[in-house]
């Protein structure tokens, strides 16, 4: 097989070819875990360059009226994730939109402010790729 840095992965670790582009981009997962291909993107958590080839999460956010993607240092944005119990019968996993329940444990993706939260099994899906 070829070279795969860089390329962007789903959560169930498929590589997007032509055959499936369609379904992974349908999905509701917004986190994407690649090889900066560049050096031009900025770390939205501690504000340093991401280097070419350095390990970095994406987050897409809506801002503007239009999504963009948050990214991050890899080792960033696992510092950054917390775990909680549901409170409360509000919200859906950003995964499988599964609706949580009050004393459900769900973990939170945060980004420049920007919060995504997720079932557990679904958050070890993009976690176990870092």
């Amino acid at each position: 097989g070829g070279d795969t840095r860089g390329t962007p992965t789903d959560a169930s670790g498929e590589k997007p070819t032509a055959d499936n582009q369609d379904e992974i981009e349908g999905r509701r997962h917004c986190v994407r875990v690649e090889r900066a291909k560049t050096a031009r993107s900025t770390c939205r958590i501690c504000d340093e360059q991401v280097l070419k080839d350095d390990l970095r999460v994406g987050m897409d956010a809506f801002s503007s009226g239009r999504t963009m993607t948050l990214w991050s240092h890899a080792s960033c944005f696992l510092k950054s994730v917390t775990v909680e119990y549901a409170s409360a019968r509000r919200g859906k996993c950003k995964g499988s939109g599964v609706a949580f329940v009050p004393g459900d444990i769900r973990v939170c993706f945060e980004v420049a402010a920007h919060k995504t939260w997720w079932l557990p099994r679904e958050a070890a899906r993009f976690t176990s790729l870092m």
